[in-house]
């Protein structure tokens, strides 16, 4: 059965008494309004740590997707941007669907590095220490160009995989995004799920991120559950 990816799902979220204190408990807007007037060290002061990797199958990156999304962004911005920003874009997307929908966009490992959140795969086929499976990376995008930029190689893909929830969710978030720069992007992307790093990449649990969006315990076991459930699907 297709993932319906426009209804938002009921759950219960946590009281305000429980929420943590942290830029993430507000709405996207207001988190790109206040990143701009919050110091960098007070936003690292509200970072907290979630819970554990549980010991589940996560449905397998998709490529296709993940490769229509980032066209996507790279069309809203003259076909070309540096990685950092589009890995930074990308993450968030997903963030978001998972708070909206239960579900992310691109399927990607997460992981915290030094400059923020990172989607691992969608990281290793830019740099090229990954081949694309698909061949749709290598068809539609090409990175790095001088050095820290990507971009579409000419034509768009056809966009067959999103849904028109998910792009005018990409769109948004571009938007929204407009005013910060690439570093300021960067600490946007150290919520709460967030693991502070100087050198090697930490992986990030989807659990801890869930945490992060003030899930529920019992909630974050059937999201992870429901996803399980997807992977074992693809694997038919």
């Amino acid at each position: 059965m297709p993932l319906d990816h426009t209804k938002e799902p009921k759950r219960e979220k946590k009281s305000n008494a429980e929420k943590p204190v942290s830029l993430w408990g507000a709405s996207f807007r207001e988190v790109v309004e206040a990143l701009l007037k919050t110091s960098k060290y007070e936003r690292e002061a509200n970072n907290d740590k979630g819970l554990v990797m549980r010991n589940k199958i996560l449905p397998e990156f998709d490529e296709i997707k993940t490769t229509e999304a980032a066209a996507i962004l790279l069309q809203m911005s003259a076909g070309k941007m540096k990685y950092i920003r589009l890995l930074k874009l990308l993450y968030l997307a997903d963030r978001k669907a998972l708070e909206l929908w239960e579900r992310p966009i691109t399927y990607d490992n997460y992981a915290s590095m030094k400059k923020g959140q990172i989607l691992s795969t969608t990281y290793d086929l830019i740099k090229g220490t990954k081949h694309s499976k698909s061949g749709a990376w290598e068809e539609f995008l090409a990175s790095p160009v001088k050095k820290y930029w990507i971009e579409l190689k000419g034509k768009m893909p056809r966009i067959s995989k999103l849904s028109a929830a998910e792009v005018k969710l990409l769109r948004s978030i571009y938007q929204e995004c407009l005013k910060l720069d690439d570093w300021e992007l960067a600490e946007l992307t150290k919520g709460p799920e967030y693991t502070p790093t100087k050198k090697k990449s930490i992986p990030t649990p989807i659990e801890k991120l869930l945490e992060a969006l003030n899930y529920q315990e019992k909630d974050i076991e059937r999201i992870t559950s429901d996803l399980e459930d997807y992977a074992h699907l693809q694997r038919i």
